[in-house]
């Protein structure tokens, strides 16, 4: 089953998005709406949160 956006890795804050990407192993965030996700696109986010489990 693929990995969707998870709400609570959407942040009001660049700075917090880039702290997440750390825990995450990925590197830079992106803008998704008004809010950052960690990780340098959303692709990249997914397979980040997949091998956290």
């Amino acid at each position: 089953m693929a990995a969707s956006a998870q709400d609570y890795d959407m942040f009001p804050s660049k700075a917090a998005a880039e702290q997440r990407a750390k825990e995450l192993k990925c590197s830079g965030v992106f803008a998704m709406g008004k809010d950052w996700m960690p990780c340098q696109n959303f692709d990249a986010y997914q397979k980040a949160v997949s091998k956290e489990k």
